[in-house]
């Protein structure tokens, strides 16, 4: 991977063909493969931890509903199976997902009964959305600033988008090095540093409302010895949800969630 010597930013350096992302987002990156190569890039089982991920999405729907008045229009955009489409519908939003996966798409559609458009370029009308969120999503696009100019288009005025991702600069990953968890290409294309994702975000026509870490600091590498049960219980203090501001603002973990408003 390449690094951006002015803002952090690692990046891979050489493009990477649609047939092979499209081949990397099958059945077998949800888990459950025999492909043990497929199953480190991917999920050991997506689909067992869905109530725990659900409640996450609730969690964080309730957050941003303090700042977009429900029920409104929302946009996931790499929904993956759709749980975010699914807990917005429930809490009486119109919901949408994207994501670039058939399978995945198919899935959420039959099993969970959302609306989910799949595979090339999605095509949505201007001013749409009262919300649009990336979750997970960002460091996978070949070219987000794209993405995100397209998210503008999407949003109605004053609509809010929502976007949490890898933090290449956080003292994670740093402790981590080249073992840290989300250097796994050819599926993280892009590994957002703070500086670089606080950049890209007005850049493409928002105004930055509030950031926080997540994601974990001391369990951030993929060696063995990164799950131990000091590191283990030293994340379980850090992560806190009362530590917030302060991991935050020392920039601890290795995730980082944005929320803008759609600039006039």
């Amino acid at each position: 991977m390449s690094r951006c010597s002015t803002c952090g930013h690692l990046y891979v350096s050489c493009a990477v063909s649609d047939s092979v992302l499209a081949d990397a987002y099958g059945k077998n990156y949800y888990g459950g493969s025999v492909d043990q190569e497929q199953a480190r890039s991917g999920y050991d089982d997506y689909l067992r931890d869905m109530p725990k991920r659900m409640r996450g999405f609730n969690q964080r729907l309730a957050e941003l509903e303090h700042l977009v008045s429900p029920p409104g229009r929302v946009l996931d955009f790499g929904c993956a199976v759709g749980l975010f489409v699914r807990a917005a519908q429930d809490r009486g939003w119109t919901a949408v997902g994207y994501d670039r996966s058939e399978w995945a798409a198919a899935y959420g559609r039959e099993k969970l009964g959302v609306n989910i458009q799949s595979g090339g370029s999605p095509q949505f009308d201007e001013g749409s959305f009262d919300l649009i969120t990336l979750w997970d999503c960002i460091e996978h696009l070949p070219d987000p600033r794209g993405t995100l100019l397209k998210a503008r288009g999407w949003l109605r005025a004053g609509g809010v988008l929502a976007v949490n991702t890898v933090n290449s600069s956080s003292l994670g990953a740093r402790l981590a090095g080249k073992s840290w968890r989300h250097i796994m290409p050819p599926l993280h294309l892009n590994l957002f540093s703070s500086r670089s994702l606080r950049r890209l975000v007005p850049d493409t026509g928002f105004s930055i409302i509030r950031t926080h870490g997540e994601g974990v600091v001391f369990t951030a590498s993929n060696s063995p010895a990164s799950s131990t049960r000091v590191r283990r219980a030293l994340d379980d203090v850090a992560c806190h949800w009362r530590l917030r501001p302060i991991t935050s603002r020392l920039n601890l973990r290795d995730e980082l969630l944005v929320v803008a408003r759609r600039s006039h």
